[in-house]
């Protein structure tokens, strides 16, 4: 009976031990994570740190280049305006330049047309006063034939209308001041008139700026009464009229050539001129 005490005493004694014994293993497992818990926290807590240094950095130097761009930025915007203000500035000499250059050129036409306008002025008073001196020179401005050779010696007045062949202003074509039945083109101040004989049909022929204006009568068919020499004149109506003429080779229309030009316009049925 004692002995089975004994071996329960042991029993419930092992049992003890053997809950004992792993009450401290627990203990001592638990004390092992716990403890391997509390390192793995402090490299956790590390990692953190150098984690949060980092990001801290980085946040410096991410302000710091933000900073950066923004001044360059800024910089680049001032530069670019001070371009635009100095292309403005460029702009606006340049049109004040050319408004100065406009206002030199209007001066300049301004002078010009001033000077001429005083030439003009100065030229007609030059003519005035021709005109004037020739009014109180008239005596000595007649055709005094006796001091000519005798191919220019006038043997009478010339007259209006006797013995002439005449193309007048209003474009009427007269022989002895009678309307012949035919009408030319009328002429006024600065048109250019000639006259002349053909030389292969012996025609008495008018042009009027270079066109012919028409062949009436030969020399061998005029009326008895013309003179055998004929010899170009002008009569003018009033006093102060001029005209400039020229009986030299250099004339300012090519007869020959404008001849030409009126005979093709004949032939495409213009019946006006001969």
């Amino acid at each position: 009976m004692e002995l089975v005490l004994k071996i329960t005493k042991l029993e419930l004694k092992n049992k003890g031990l053997q809950e004992k014994l792993k009450q401290q293993k627990t203990n001592a497992l638990l004390a092992k994570i716990e403890a391997e818990n509390g390192k793995m926290k402090k490299e956790i807590e590390k990692m953190q740190e150098k984690m949060d240094e980092k990001v801290e950095q980085y946040t410096d130097k991410l302000e710091e280049l933000q900073i950066k761009q923004k001044i360059f930025q800024e910089d680049h915007e001032k530069k670019l305006m001070e371009q635009i203000m100095n292309l403005h500035m460029k702009v606006d000499k340049l049109e004040m330049e050319n408004q100065k250059q406009k206002v030199s050129i209007d001066q300049i036409e301004h002078l010009q047309n001033e000077q001429k306008r005083k030439d003009n002025a100065f030229e007609k008073e030059q003519k005035k006063i021709r005109m004037k001196m020739a009014l109180l020179n008239s005596r000595q401005n007649y055709w005094d034939g006796y001091t000519c050779h005798n191919d220019l010696e006038i043997t009478g007045t010339i007259v209006a209308n006797f013995g002439t062949y005449a193309y007048s202003n209003d474009g009427s074509f007269t022989i002895d001041g009678k309307w012949i039945d035919q009408k030319l083109d009328a002429f006024q101040a600065n048109d250019i008139v000639g006259c002349g004989i053909n030389s292969a049909t012996r025609q008495i022929f008018f042009t009027k700026n270079g066109w012919r204006q028409g062949s009436f009568y030969t020399v061998d068919s005029l009326p008895s009464y013309v003179p055998d020499e004929l010899f170009p004149f002008v009569s003018l109506l009033t006093i102060g009229n001029e005209i400039e003429a020229n009986f030299g080779p250099h004339f300012k229309y090519n007869l020959a050539c404008q001849s030409l030009k009126r005979a093709e316009t004949m032939d495409e049925g213009d019946n006006n001129f001969i």
